[in-house]
């Protein structure tokens, strides 16, 4: 009877519970454990019910650079001035981000008490948003934290070897979010190698040797796929960021309901209408980058060299960020 069917479905839940933390501290212990798929499975099962879902969403914008997180900052101060989204704030950003882009010669080791120092960073900052609402962990701080970043915790240096190895890292925040109870929402921004490569080392020659600053996209790309691949996948969305202008109107509703599933319509409006506006690809330079913009247009690559950085990148894309997270 009724009775019976209660007991059984209270101890399915019970079980899957026991399953899925014995599954999170295999995971702790070998990183190659199924924690991800257990999580993913008990997702499955858990369907999505609108009066249950998060208050507060966390958003974390990865990408390589290039990549779009300017024109986001763009999409997300619109939001913010709604007050629906907030920023992190800069103190937190500071203990949170300073570690993980900090230059590691040697694997890092995420110890429990930065996870617990981390999550408790978190948590004051979604307590700090009233009723509901969006904690946007970049873009909207001082630095983009794209892959690779460039500052400013702590300044360091933007080129050589060094570059190669700082980067943020989004599943370190997800473990964060994890230990906090909070919902962390990774948009992976995509955009065409060719576009990559004419913005990072044409418009804005972030390395005076363009070869480097290739090499530098390449290992960026392969590290953000090993890093979103452990990441639940439904916790994660790869947008074209430059396409968003041209995207069916059913598409950027997805994505404003991934974003967070209880979007205030009025928000919904002013960030569509936001997405719909075309990325300005010119900006008027004031006297000084159109100096350094001259200087640069003497050192770029030739035709040749570029379509070979174009299909390199291209084909690394491809096969790490595009088949292992896009696809997934």
């Amino acid at each position: 009877g009724p009775r019976f069917l209660s007991e059984v479905a209270s101890h399915a839940r019970h079980q899957l519970r026991q399953d899925l933390n014995e599954a999170v501290t295999a995971r702790e212990a070998n990183p190659s454990s199924p924690y991800s798929h257990a999580r993913a499975l008990a997702c499955a099962l858990m369907p999505f019910n609108k009066e249950l879902a998060p208050a507060v969403t966390l958003l974390f914008v990865a990408g390589l650079e290039g990549t779009g997180h300017h024109l986001w900052k763009e999409h997300l101060n619109k939001c913010r001035s709604s007050g629906f989204c907030s920023a992190l704030p800069h103190r937190y950003a500071m203990d949170i981000f300073a570690e993980q882009e900090t230059l590691h010669k040697t694997p890092r080791v995420f110890t429990e008490a930065r996870l617990h120092r981390g999550a408790e960073l978190l948590n004051q900052s979604a307590l700090a948003v009233n009723g509901s609402g969006i904690v946007v962990l970049n873009t909207l701080t001082d630095g983009m934290h794209s892959y690779p970043t460039g500052g400013p915790f702590p300044r360091r240096a933007q080129h050589g070897d060094g570059k190669f190895l700082t980067f943020p890292d989004v599943y370190e925040l997800s473990r964060m979010a994890d230990v906090a109870s909070l919902d962390l929402r990774v948009l992976v921004l995509m955009r065409p190698a060719s576009e990559i490569l004419h913005s990072t080392i044409v418009k804005r020659n972030y390395s005076h040797n363009p070869l480097e600053q290739h090499a530098v996209l390449v290992a960026a790309a392969t590290a953000l796929a090993q890093q979103v691949t452990r990441v639940p996948a439904r916790h994660v969305r790869c947008v074209w960021s430059m396409s968003l202008a041209s995207e069916e109107e059913a598409e950027l509703d997805d994505l404003l309901h991934f974003i967070h599933p209880n979007m205030p319509e009025q928000v919904r409006k002013m960030l569509r209408r936001s997405f719909r506006q075309a990325p300005i690809a010119h900006r008027r330079r004031s006297a000084r980058s159109q100096e350094h913009h001259n200087k640069s247009l003497l050192s770029q690559p030739s035709t040749t060299m570029m379509d070979m950085m174009t299909y390199t990148l291209s084909d690394t894309m491809n096969k790490t960020l595009v088949d292992l997270v896009c696809k997934a």
